[in-house]
């Protein structure tokens, strides 16, 4: 099963999208959150994502990668991406990938809490929809079995 939500701008698919899971219990109000998707452009033609807006963000920025991402200069965001026809783009999953971040919070986000995010295209479109917090992932641990007999008397 893969995490996160999947909606349709036209010919731009958008799939697992969903908001990192914080690195802390929650995102705090004022700060920063980083999204995680996959876009596939099943078009004949390129397009570009121009905006992203959501009403839990006071802006959202795009970036080149994960490392322009985390830059303090606004200089370093992008006023769109690009995307090749017949191609899927993964962002924000590696630090060389594209970074859509969501800046400024509104509110504190948890991990599970649902927001609605409108995505606009050049070409496509625009699509509103509800992604959610990904939850932090917990310890993995290997079940232990107690195999040791026991002697009964």
């Amino acid at each position: 099963m893969v995490d996160g939500v999947a909606a349709d701008a036209g010919s731009m698919a958008l799939r697992a999208v969903t908001v990192a899971p914080p690195l802390s219990g929650s995102y705090p109000k004022g700060g920063n959150a980083p999204l995680q998707l996959v876009i596939v452009n099943d078009s004949r033609i390129d397009d570009r994502l121009v905006s992203v807006t959501t009403p839990v963000a006071g802006d959202v920025r795009l970036f080149a990668n994960s490392a322009a991402a985390t830059s303090a200069t606004a200089a370093a965001a992008l006023q769109s991406l690009s995307f090749p026809r017949g191609q899927a783009t993964s962002i924000g999953f590696a630090d060389s990938e594209p970074a859509i971040q969501l800046q400024n919070l509104t509110q504190q986000l948890f991990p599970a809490q649902s927001f609605p995010i409108t995505f606009q295209f050049a070409t496509a479109g625009s699509v509103t929809f509800s992604i959610a917090v990904h939850l932090v992932p917990g310890p993995s641990s290997t079940p232990t079995i107690n195999v040791s007999p026991t002697v009964e008397s």
